[in-house]
């Protein structure tokens, strides 16, 4: 699971502050009201040889105890984690993975952000994200930014 914390303020040493269930580091300079958690709920999102946890392709292969354990995850990295009330909580996925992952703390309609949406205003009161999903570039864009001199990283895209 990716799960970003939105800071309203924070400073560099509260944000590589370490919590009782994992590290919370900012992404500075670009980024310095963003915090992004990386601790134990983390663990279904990492990657595990050849498996890329959370892709489209893992969701399909995915049994339900494995919805169940992510949604589990999801619901204490905000209850534990993040500790903001549900209004304030976001999350997304694959749209159509979205029912089998609803949970309390975050399932609510307001909670919901789609994928693929824009840099807007519309969320600007949430200040809790957890991204569940893994996407990845399309061969031929990552060859165009290649040809280009340009590096795209999983990392990046995201």
């Amino acid at each position: 699971m990716t799960s970003e914390r939105i800071a309203p303020e924070t400073s560099d040493a509260s944000a590589a502050a370490h919590h009782a269930s994992g590290t919370i580091r900012s992404v500075s300079p670009l980024r310095s009201l963003v915090t992004i958690y990386d601790g134990k709920l983390n663990a279904m999102g990492r990657s595990n040889g050849r498996d890329n946890p959370l892709s489209s392709s893992w969701f399909k292969r995915a049994m339900l105890p494995d919805y169940a354990k992510l949604r589990q995850a999801t619901m204490s990295f905000f209850k534990y984690t993040a500790t903001t009330p549900s209004a304030l909580n976001g999350w997304t996925t694959f749209k159509e993975r979205k029912p089998k992952l609803q949970g309390t703390r975050y399932g609510r309609d307001g909670n919901w952000i789609p994928l693929n949406a824009k840099a807007t205003n519309d969320y600007i009161d949430k200040r809790s994200l957890a991204y569940l999903a893994n996407r990845f570039s399309l061969p031929v864009i990552k060859a165009y930014f290649e040809e280009h001199h340009t590096c795209l990283t999983t990392t990046t895209t995201a």
